[in-house]
């Protein structure tokens, strides 16, 4: 498996944008139904975009993440904006 530091230089992972949301409960319905949909259709690999802000909606998405089942790891990227996710694989 690939190393979350060595993923995060990777270009071609699905991407959960959540800057179009007017509120961090649209944003984590949404992150919800994606991350099911792109486990669905097998992705393992995901960036979710948060924004760097002053972290409340990163909050609440590495939160929302650490409960799902389908997420085996996470991490922050670098620059504090995203998020690489790890999903379980079926």
């Amino acid at each position: 498996m690939l190393h979350l530091e060595l993923l995060s230089q990777h270009k071609n992972l699905s991407v959960i944008d959540l800057h179009k949301f007017k509120n961090s409960y649209e944003a984590l319905e949404f992150l919800e139904l994606e991350l099911y949909r792109l486990y669905k259709n097998g992705e393992q690999y995901i960036r979710i975009v948060h924004g760097v802000g002053e972290g409340i909606l990163k909050g609440k998405v590495h939160d929302a993440l650490s409960k799902n089942p389908l997420v085996k790891e996470f991490r922050l990227e670098e620059h504090g904006g995203s998020t690489i996710v790890v999903l379980n694989i079926i």
